[in-house]
């Protein structure tokens, strides 16, 4: 399969909940902003993506210029 066309939307990253849940929509802004200005964004990324998982995996997922800009934006330092 290859998928072909143009992109509708990108998305840096993607959290799921319910649209008209605007309690949840600022739980969640606030845990990045916190996270990012904390760098613990920055620590959370690399162990899941760039370090072996817990059962020993490798994804190795460099972080990508848009989802880096993104965190930029809430206040993390460079990666």
């Amino acid at each position: 399969m290859q998928v072909v066309g143009d992109f509708i939307t990108y998305e840096p990253y993607g959290i799921m909940f319910r649209k008209d849940d605007p309690l949840m929509a600022d739980a969640v802004r606030r845990a990045f902003e916190t996270m990012a200005r904390t760098r613990a964004l920055v620590s959370v990324y690399r162990k899941w993506f760039l370090e072996p998982t817990p059962t020993g995996e490798l994804i190795d997922l460099p972080i990508s210029v848009q989802l880096a800009e993104t965190f930029h934006s809430l206040g993390a330092e460079d990666f």
